[in-house]
């Protein structure tokens, strides 16, 4: 077995760091923290235990399977919430219940005190104890517990003041240590004593049709001092307690010489002195009665209570026997099993041990083992510090080029702006002395300035004339000189562009003489004078008429010949 598991000793209600036990398949190693260190800061005897521990697992590629957590300075006890969320049940245990006190209301319980804030404690939320039967088993039992609940009104919730482990887990991660799994003492006693415990590998034969859990009560008596029990169903805990015994360390060295820093006991040899544990019927009976009190709250007793208490040359086997007795009394009808063992705490983390080892390689500690504390079990380690400094120098150098693509496009709108006041600057001045008013309204200026291209062009434009136009004045005064003459009677003069009409009166032979005069006249360009005479009194009413000649042609040049 190369399975590592590491029980972490704590003292000062979980505050301080008192020693270390390493476990594997053949040795049990042991570190306390020194004397001369005893008032020493708690990250130096992180720092000091993560340098032990760190040099044991060097030879096993720094990996460390278990880390598990005493019970001192935890808690356990239930409460009522509307959720299961860990984030929800950890923000009722930390807020805790109104109290009546003698200086008045307060809302600390004991739960409350352990749980503290997420910076110095995790709390962690237990299996539940009662899950309902199918609706066809619910009709057979009536109006029974299980027909009117879908779920226990409580739960059990476990405080635990975790400083000193995250001290200790920092220390090694610097140290290049991997931790897989982090527990309790509570968690690790459900699995390793209770018989029902599920095997990562699933059934052999098939899939599970149906299966009934039961409940086990797991006890030890610690050495040091305390009492730890724990309810399982399927090596899972769903109530854990503590409570405090009486020990005697009468004659008893310190176990670990404290001119060292550890010791080495090897597996089989005889055991070093230990404190003798008194226990007997009045500690089963404080037993009974909290178990009591847990089996109102969740609805469910224990069916097999498994007690392991320390062998000794000061532990009395009458009071065992007295403390053994209470429990079954309390408990009628359900066996208890008292056995002794040198080391409960050890033979605890053995088969700990052994459970890790008997695991598929794939699943690892942390399939096998219950991870009670998510912020302990996913502490930022170097990998995830490595990754937000790549992510950060990434971010970094994107933000850079990023600034370097800003600077060129700003560097290039400030020369976009030179160059439009530069066209501005000239045409600016053209404009004005066209029109002062122009730049005005900046609206208008496209407008404006069409009107005024369109105005141009058409002012411009070469002058249209009619290319057949009659040199009417020019003709008309040469007409003047020969119609002039007193003695002719002028009636009308009729000017159009097809041909002259001419009314006169007088007598024949003066309108021969107009006729002839016209025809022969210089500068007269209407020819072709025809006469017509009508008798109007003693003279003559005379009508003239001429025409125009043809236009002459126009060359391709636009000139006239």
């Amino acid at each position: 077995m190369s399975v590592h598991v590491c029980y972490l000793q704590r003292t000062s209600r979980g505050d301080a760091i008192a020693g270390l036990r390493l476990v594997t398949a053949r040795s049990d190693e042991l570190w306390t923290v020194p004397a001369s260190s005893k008032a020493g800061s708690p990250t130096a005897d992180a720092e000091a235990a993560a340098l032990w521990l760190s040099q044991k697992l060097a030879s096993s590629g720094d990996m460390l399977d278990v880390l598990c957590l005493d019970v001192d300075g935890s808690s356990c006890g239930w409460l009522s919430s509307p959720s299961s969320d860990p984030d929800v049940v950890a923000a009722i245990a930390r807020q805790g219940t109104l109290v009546t006190t003698p200086d008045g209301i307060s809302n600390s319980t004991p739960l409350s005190e352990y749980a503290g804030t997420p910076d110095d404690a995790s709390v962690a939320v237990l299996a539940p104890p009662y899950v309902a039967p199918p609706p066809t088993v619910r009709g057979l039992l009536g109006r029974g517990r299980g027909a009117t609940n879908t779920q226990s009104d409580r739960i059990g919730v476990v405080a635990v003041n975790d400083v000193p482990a995250r001290l200790l887990l920092d220390a090694l991660d610097r140290r290049g240590v991997v931790v897989k799994s982090v527990t309790t003492l509570w968690h690790a006693l459900s699995l390793a004593l209770d018989p029902a415990s599920k095997s990562v590998d699933g059934p052999a034969d098939g899939p599970v049709v149906a299966e009934s859990s039961t409940t086990t009560a797991s006890v030890i008596l610690d050495p040091a001092g305390r009492l730890v029990w724990a309810w399982s169903a399927g090596g899972i805990p769903i109530a854990a307690g503590s409570m405090r015994v009486a020990v005697d360390r009468h004659g008893v060295e310190h176990p670990v010489d404290t001119s060292r820093t550890a010791t080495f006991l090897v597996r089989g040899a005889e055991p070093p002195p230990r404190p003798t544990v008194h226990v007997g019927g009045a500690e089963g009976g404080r037993l009974a009665s909290e178990w009591l009190a847990w089996s109102a709250q969740l609805g469910r007793s224990p069916s097999r209570v498994r007690c392991v208490a320390p062998t000794g040359p000061g532990n009395d086997t009458a009071a065992l026997e007295a403390f053994g007795s209470a429990l079954g009394k309390a408990c009628p009808y359900v066996p208890v099993d008292l056995t002794t063992n040198d080391d409960p705490i050890g033979r605890v983390l053995v088969r700990l041990a052994e459970r890790v080892d008997d695991a598929p390689v794939s699943a690892g500690a942390s399939a096998v083992v219950p991870t009670p504390f998510p912020t302990l079990a996913s502490r930022p380690t170097r990998v995830h510090r490595r990754l937000l400094i790549v992510s950060s120098l990434a971010i970094t150098t994107i933000a850079a080029a990023v600034g370097i693509a800003a600077y060129h496009q700003r560097v290039a709108a400030g020369n976009a702006y030179t160059s439009s006041i530069r066209a501005e600057s000239a045409w600016y001045a053209d404009v004005k002395a066209i029109d002062a008013t122009l730049m005005a309204k900046p609206a208008e200026v496209s407008i404006k300035l069409e009107r005024m291209v369109t105005q141009l062009r058409k002012d411009a434009a070469p002058k249209v004339t009619r290319a057949d136009g009659k040199p009417i004045l020019s003709e008309l005064s040469t007409l003047s000189m020969v119609l002039g003459d007193p003695e002719i009677h002028l009636i009308q003069v009729q000017l159009n562009s097809n041909s002259v009409v001419v009314r006169i009166q007088a007598t024949l032979e003066q309108a021969t003489a107009v006729q002839q005069a016209l025809r022969e006249i210089s500068g007269l360009r209407i020819a072709n004078w025809t006469m017509t005479t009508t008798k109007s009194g003693e003279n003559l009413d005379v009508k003239l008429q001429g025409t125009w000649p043809a236009p002459e042609p126009v060359k391709a040049g636009g000139g006239a010949t």
